[in-house]
């Protein structure tokens, strides 16, 4: 089975899990409100990119960590060995798209077979490799801007926190426990 084969057989949903925005820490695959505002939605799968460069050998796009919200697009072959970037300053490039000769080709999905060489489209789909498989995202819909925001799930983690502290007390009342005692009879149970 080619290359262009295996990835076809891939399910578009299935593919959808590897994208940082269905990321747990990125908001997840059931997200709302602020995050809709950020990327959009998905509406279909272009296809799985790989990147090579002039000698033909084959370049991995690192990917964004998931607590960033930026990071710079570097390319690295098998042995992570920095091939090709896209930099900040063009001035000061060893490695740029342009020098190493960069191409791209999608196996699978919409652009199945599709290659591009011109360095424009070469840097947009690698940035968007940086964030995992490649979407078409209607940003349109909900006037969608393209910045990752955190989502509602980030308040998740502070929020019982604040919300503790502000409505223990009124709990404890109820309970005719005070404050103390109940610190005390809990770093009791603990020990």
């Amino acid at each position: 089975m080619s290359l262009s084969e295996a990835w076809a057989k891939i399910p578009e949903k299935l593919a959808f899990y590897d994208y940082i925005g269905n990321n747990p820490a990125k908001g997840g695959l059931f997200r709302a409100g602020s995050m809709d505002n950020g990327d959009g939605i998905s509406v279909g799968w272009l296809g799985h990119p790989v990147f090579r460069d002039k000698e033909g050998l084959e370049l991995f796009v690192r990917r964004m960590p998931t607590f960033f919200e930026t990071f710079p697009v570097v390319l690295v072959d098998r042995d992570g060995i920095v091939r090709a970037d896209v930099p900040f300053r063009r001035a000061e490039s060893k490695y740029s798209v342009e020098q190493v000769g960069v191409t791209v080709e999608f196996y699978g999905g919409e652009f199945n077979g599709v290659s591009y060489s011109d360095p424009a489209t070469m840097k947009k789909y690698a940035r968007c490799a940086q964030l995992g498989e490649i979407f078409e995202l209607d940003r349109a819909t909900f006037q969608s801007d393209g910045v990752f925001r955190s989502s509602l799930r980030d308040t998740f983690g502070t929020v019982p926190e604040l919300c503790s502290e502000m409505f223990l007390p009124i709990i404890l009342r109820s309970q005719r426990i005070t404050i103390m005692s109940f610190i005390y009879n809990y770093n009791e149970m603990g020990t």
